[in-house]
């Protein structure tokens, strides 16, 4: 299968071919987009495309984001069917990209700024210059970026460095040195805490330490220069369980835990979607769960249970989409009579109690979800 966009011009045509099993990243170069086996360094060439660069996860399943610096288009890359979207024009100088997929925000480099992208239009707005707050590190030009949802952060790379980016000035602070020269992209796993690198002149697959920056192991892949990297399947790391009652916007809400459970950090951030939009959600917690059928005035299965943590200050609306965030912080969990930290070893339990109007009820709860923490 063929397909070719804009149609009738040459410039960019795809060949489009069924992936293979058992690929956990995607490359992209020159030539297109290839699955890498992260065990054995194998690849397999599923798209075939001129002049793609760039890539980043897109916070949905087997969905990423790519561009192409010839007609500074913004795509979106189906890895289901290897299909793609052009979903409009980025400004010319954009390079590497990288999603916020909690905050479902969008964030891409030129050589020397940092810059927003409208991750529906491609529409760019440029956040200001890139710079180190250590004078005696010498920042060079940013080759790599992801977001490192379960620390969040935004994460650069220069020839030499790994940076933690601000996203609101573009102030970079220096994580350590990677010793990999030729490293060309990064992909922060927020299942797994693994921060991957591929290496363009060698082809080479890296593993970087995101505590000291350094390359600890390196896979040597059979294809490539690859200058883009990004991940073959969802990470959304809680485990839905339980059931759920469908709303009055006709979904069942769903609380959604991003990046995996990192005491060390501090927080863990976490989102409820499929809401009726404008309704207020409350996010309840514990170390208990079960399974306990509608009462008067709910719809939905409350299956969080025990000494709960209830977090009133934090009430959120949801937008038009139906979604709220919520960002927990790991070190004050509103249980009674105090509140309490939570230690790695634990596992909590998520749920959203909102206010809905269907049937006669009030009220719905969320699917829940579970988090181990580490």
């Amino acid at each position: 299968m063929k397909a070719c966009f804009p149609p009738g011009l040459a410039l960019i045509c795809l060949s489009l071919a069924a992936p293979s099993e058992g690929q956990v990243l995607v490359g992209v170069g020159v030539d297109g987009a290839y699955e890498i086996d992260v065990s054995t360094g194998s690849t397999n060439h599923v798209l075939n495309m001129m002049g793609i660069e760039g890539a980043t996860d897109a916070g949905a399943e087997n969905l990423v984001y790519a561009r192409t610096p010839l007609l500074d288009l913004l795509l979106l890359v189906n890895l289901d069917n290897w299909s793609f979207q052009a979903l409009g024009s980025m400004a010319g100088g954009v390079r590497e990209l990288a999603f916020d997929e909690a905050r479902r925000e969008l964030w891409a480099t030129s050589s020397s700024s940092l810059i927003r992208v409208d991750p529906i239009t491609g529409h760019t707005v440029t956040i200001g210059a890139l710079y180190s707050t250590n004078p005696w590190v010498t920042l060079g030009e940013l080759r790599g970026l992801d977001y490192d949802v379960a620390r969040d952060r935004l994460v650069g790379t220069d020839s030499i460095s790994l940076w933690a980016i601000d996203k609101t000035s573009g102030a970079c602070a220096w994580i350590g040195a990677h010793n990999a020269p030729g490293l060309e992209d990064i992909h922060c796993d927020p299942a797994s805490g693994i921060y991957w690198g591929v290496s363009g002149p060698a082809s080479e697959l890296l593993e970087l330490d995101p505590i000291s920056g350094l390359a600890t192991h390196k896979i040597w892949l059979d294809e490539g220069p690859f200058n883009g990297l990004a991940a073959h399947a969802p990470r959304d790391t809680g485990t839905a369980y339980c059931v759920a009652s469908p709303n009055s916007s006709g979904q069942q809400a769903e609380t959604l835990a991003y990046g995996f459970g990192l005491v060390s950090s501090g927080r863990i951030l976490l989102a409820t979607e499929g809401l009726p939009p404008g309704q207020p959600a409350l996010l309840i917690a514990s170390q208990a769960w079960s399974f306990l059928p509608p009462v008067p005035g709910t719809m939905g299965y409350q299956c969080v249970i025990g000494n709960l943590a209830v977090f009133r200050d934090s009430v959120s609306f949801a937008d038009n989409t139906g979604r709220v965030m919520h960002d927990v912080d790991l070190t004050a969990m509103p249980t009674r009579p105090t509140s309490t930290s939570v230690q790695p070893g634990e596992t909590w339990h998520f749920q959203a109690w909102y206010r809905d109007d269907l049937g006669g009820s009030t009220t719905n709860f969320s699917l829940p979800t579970r988090i181990d923490f580490q």
